[in-house]
């Protein structure tokens, strides 16, 4: 499933002629959910018709609670982390709702793992090999907490999603579309959850512990495709 967030300029007619020959289309009926967060709500919320006023189940509720069901069979990959709020907004607190990758949430270990490569380009690198070998050393990957799952594979996962995607690191929505190709590559999951949002490229030469890493013309400037 591919959410597209507001200000992101997408080809309708082109989109949907692709889908239209390997897939139904389902219209929906979202009145009242103009914003964001409604509208989130209203696609991924269950209902209760015996009691209307109560919690309703959301997807990854549905999800968790299927015969033989893990973590790994849903992935969401997103910019933002409405999603994750969303799974973990769910009944069950003591289970993993699903594996997630938030760009957002992952702020921390992007300028972590930024600042490491900057560090270890001028203590001197003789050859690429060496670099990345030295990024896979564990000093180098993300701490537990960072995801809605985790284990070891999961936290090396999402360390090489930032090192073998070019861009990754600096834009939200590549992150999104190389991590999701990347998760039904590799995982192989039953649902995967992909959402963009209006995009902005880091300026990697307002931090001087990057520049490294920059380009003279990575300005910081609006990004709203998301393919």
């Amino acid at each position: 499933m591919i959410l597209y967030g507001e200000g992101i300029t997408i080809e309708r007619e082109k989109l949907w002629g692709r889908l239209r020959k390997i897939g139904v289309r389902v219209p929906l009926e979202l009145g009242g959910a103009e914003s964001s967060e409604a509208f989130l709500q209203s696609l991924f919320g269950g209902h209760s018709e015996s009691s209307p006023n109560a919690a309703r189940p959301t997807i990854f509720d549905l999800r968790r609670d299927s015969p033989n069901s893990s973590p790994l069979d849903s992935w969401v990959v997103e910019a933002g982390d409405a999603l994750h709020k969303l799974c973990e907004s769910g009944g069950k607190k003591e289970s993993v709702c699903a594996t997630g990758m938030s760009y957002d949430r992952l702020r921390a270990y992007r300028d972590r793992l930024t600042e490491t490569i900057y560090s270890k380009v001028l203590s001197g690198v003789h050859s690429p090999l060496e670099l990345s070998a030295y990024l896979k050393t564990p000093r180098v990957k993300p701490q537990e907490g960072v995801a809605l799952y985790y284990d070891d594979v999961v936290l090396n996962f999402i360390r090489d999603t930032f090192l073998q995607g070019a861009g990754t690191l600096i834009i939200n929505n590549t992150f999104v579309e190389w991590g999701a190709v990347q998760a039904l590559r590799r995982a192989q999951p039953q649902l995967v959850f992909r959402r963009c949002r209006a995009a902005r490229v880091l300026h990697l030469a307002q931090r001087r512990k990057r520049s490294a890493l920059s380009r003279p013309h990575a300005l910081s400037a609006p990004r709203r495709r998301c393919g």
